[in-house]
């Protein structure tokens, strides 16, 4: 066998074990299933209100409210989808979700992007009024976002 191959060969069951050895260890959480994932596009954009989005989190959690977080960064081509596609969805559900909106590379969210466990961006969580919360990485298409948050509203 050629030194190449024997190298690609080692290399594979690396990556097996690297898998075996995350899923052992319980990972993904249960509560890390993604939302079906599609790229969209059109225009919009999140708009703060000021408040760190931990407080903000906090005071809905708080008041037993649902809330909608976005963590996402401003360059990131897939965070862009995402942020124009909660612009869209916003209007329809303001005053009845609370969003959030966590720009992963501010300081001042270090902090809750660890709180939250945030590996890969765009990242949308959602809580319950109980607190509970589902979460999701990845581009999630308009219609299931709607559909996700009218059932959120519904409860």
């Amino acid at each position: 066998m050629k030194r190449g191959s024997i190298v690609i060969l080692a290399l594979v069951a690396v990556a097996v074990l690297g898998v075996l050895a995350l899923k052992l260890a319980g990972w993904p959480a249960d509560d890390m299933a993604p939302v079906p994932i599609e790229t969209v596009t059109a225009g919009g954009s999140l708009a703060g209100t000021g408040i760190a989005p931990a407080e903000q989190l906090d005071q809905a959690l708080a008041a037993r409210k649902p809330a909608f977080v976005l963590f996402h960064s401003t360059t990131c081509i897939p965070c862009k989808e995402m942020e124009k596609i909660v612009a869209r969805v916003r209007p329809d559900f303001e005053g009845r979700i609370v969003f959030v909106d966590v720009i992963v590379g501010e300081a001042r969210n270090q902090d809750l992007n660890r709180r939250m466990g945030i590996r890969a961006i765009p990242t949308s969580v959602i809580f319950d009024a109980q607190g509970q919360a589902r979460q999701g990485v990845g581009v999630i298409a308009e219609n299931a976002l709607r559909a996700e948050l009218q059932k959120l509203v519904s409860q």
